[in-house]
């Protein structure tokens, strides 16, 4: 995939997700996926054609993303999009800032991830 190719050169390791997530752009909303996300940058997919002409890499927007019982509002700024099937629709992005909410949502996620038993190599399975 577009952006598990780059993993290799990031400075903090890329988890996946299946997070929601917005922006706004153009009197629009673009819902999408974040396939994965650090503590330093996530990856952005939409159904939606994204505008390219809007949010160039190098735009700053805020992606909204919606948890549980909050919603983190994280500036960003587009690193690059792809096309899949000639559709422009993963955009990379890397945060301006490192909101704290945010920042103790990643360590809480990282957390969660390394308790949860793998069913293939748990002993209860022998």
């Amino acid at each position: 995939l577009f952006c598990e190719k780059f993993m290799k050169k990031r400075a903090f390791e890329r988890i996946p997700s299946n997070l929601v997530a917005k922006f706004f752009c153009s009197n629009t909303i673009f819902y999408g996926v974040l396939t994965n996300l650090s503590e330093n940058g996530m990856c952005f997919k939409t159904v939606m054609h994204l505008p390219l002409e809007a949010i160039p890499p190098g735009s700053g927007i805020k992606l909204f993303v919606n948890l549980k019982k909050d919603r983190l509002e994280v500036p960003v700024k587009v690193v690059r999009i792809a096309k899949t099937g000639g559709f422009c629709d993963t955009m990379g992005v890397e945060l301006l800032e490192q909101p704290p909410d945010y920042l103790e949502f990643i360590k809480k996620f990282k957390s969660h991830l390394s308790n949860l038993v793998n069913p293939l190599t748990s002993p209860l399975c022998a």
